[in-house]
């Protein structure tokens, strides 16, 4: 079964996937760990931004979290 989210809350998951490929190194960060904190719910939105994102940075780290959430 896949859990059900909120849109609020898909909204934020929404934002920090695009902060991943901030160009400020420190909102990176914060965007990966506010990810990990949310867990397994963001967890397709993370798969499908690992897979089809045109930033190569969150790529690269929406694979990073969803390998901490495994």
């Amino acid at each position: 079964p896949s859990p059900t989210i909120s849109d609020a809350l898909r909204s934020k998951v929404v934002e920090l996937i695009r902060d991943l490929g901030h160009p400020e190194w420190e909102k990176r960060e914060l965007a990966s760990k506010g990810l990990l904190e949310i867990g397994y719910v963001a967890r397709g939105q993370l798969k499908e931004a690992s897979f089809q994102s045109p930033d190569a940075e969150i790529r690269r780290r929406a694979k990073a979290v969803l390998d901490e959430l495994d």
